[in-house]
């Protein structure tokens, strides 16, 4: 994720929004049939991943005064 912001840096000289958009189970069925192992690929795919995206872009944004932060679920988190 650094070398991606870094990248949008580079080429236009700030980074003014980040959008997450993660979202996904492998395969959706009732909890109680849900091993732990998938709970925690989904909390990883789901969470974690939008934490360390926003860790990597949060500090491109001072730079600019300005910056947005969005995140949004996919249909998977209905």
């Amino acid at each position: 994720m650094d070398a991606a912001v870094k990248a949008v840096t580079d080429r236009w000289g700030r980074l003014d929004i980040l959008v997450n958009c993660p979202g996904g189970f492998h395969e959706t069925q009732h909890m109680a049939n849900t091993r732990l192992d998938e709970w925690r690929a989904a909390i990883e795919w789901n969470l974690t991943s939008i934490f360390s995206v926003m860790k990597s872009a949060m500090p491109a944004m001072p730079a600019s005064k300005y910056g947005r932060i969005v995140n949004i679920a996919s249909l998977a988190g209905r």
